[in-house]
């Protein structure tokens, strides 16, 4: 039986199996360093940290916080792709265009002006929620949201291993 640096017996990781596991895009995928927050997966930009946590550029606009695009300045500020309408200053959605000019896509609910998202909806609209009772947010996997995901992997982790662990004589 396999023991940790304490001398305690341990569950290898290969009898940990059926464990919802997000798989990695491909194999060839290249590695990037990750945010030194605990707990973000997004590339580290300066700093150690993303643009959420503080890496990389900031918009030159005093008191912004945003990530920098062009001219050092965040989207909101003037900075990014502009739209190409005469006389428009806003940001360019796709095409070239802003959202009113025609860029990218609006949410096909009626009545709704907002930006497409998923399935030609805006977030708002193409949202499902979670399956779990008076819970109302938004559901990412498997028809969970987010805490309800982790909940049910920890308790599935657990009962697993508790499992395997009876069949080895073990006490977890």
């Amino acid at each position: 039986m396999p023991q940790n640096h304490s001398g305690e017996p341990v569950i290898p990781l290969e009898l940990l199996v059926g464990v919802c596991v997000l798989p990695l895009s491909g194999e060839n995928k290249k590695r990037f360093k990750k945010c030194e927050v605990a707990g973000c997966n997004t590339k580290k930009q300066s700093n150690g940290r993303c643009i959420r946590h503080g890496g990389g550029r900031r918009c030159l606009v005093e008191g912004c916080t945003r990530g920098a695009q062009t001219m050092g300045r965040c989207k909101r500020h003037g900075g990014g792709a502009r739209c190409t309408f005469q006389g428009c200053a806003s940001s360019s959605q796709g095409g070239g265009l802003c959202r009113v000019h025609g860029g990218g896509k609006l949410c096909t609910a009626p009545g709704c002006k907002k930006g497409a998202q998923r399935q030609g909806k805006c977030a708002t609209h193409a949202s499902r929620k979670c399956k779990v009772l008076e819970c109302s947010s938004i559901a990412r996997c498997k028809g969970v949201c987010r805490r309800h995901k982790h909940q049910a992997e920890a308790a599935e982790h657990h009962d697993m291993a508790t499992e395997r662990a009876n069949q080895l004589d073990v006490v977890v």
